[in-house]
């Protein structure tokens, strides 16, 4: 992967998870509404936009712990152990 290729991707994630691109399918990337209207009113908040994503992906690390610990506490520690090696 080149440099472009690797910036384009974050770049891509980025705008995806804050709702102003969408994929439709396998390397097909287009405008949403959201997207459209920012690049009408020349209003891309780069700080914003960067911003929201690592909220956001904060916000599912948080979600995946807490479902991890209940799914510790409702199984033995021992099959917690097995069941993290699989």
């Amino acid at each position: 992967m080149t440099e472009v290729e690797y910036r384009l991707f974050w770049a891509r994630t980025y705008l995806k998870n804050f709702g102003a691109i969408e994929n439709s399918k396998h390397k097909v990337w287009s405008l949403t509404s959201k997207g459209a209207k920012m690049l009408k009113d020349n209003n891309i908040d780069t700080k914003e936009i960067y911003n929201f994503t690592t909220k956001k992906e904060e916000n599912q690390r948080l979600h995946l712990r807490r479902i991890w610990s209940k799914q510790k506490r409702s199984i033995g520690e021992n099959e917690l152990l097995i069941y993290s090696n699989i």
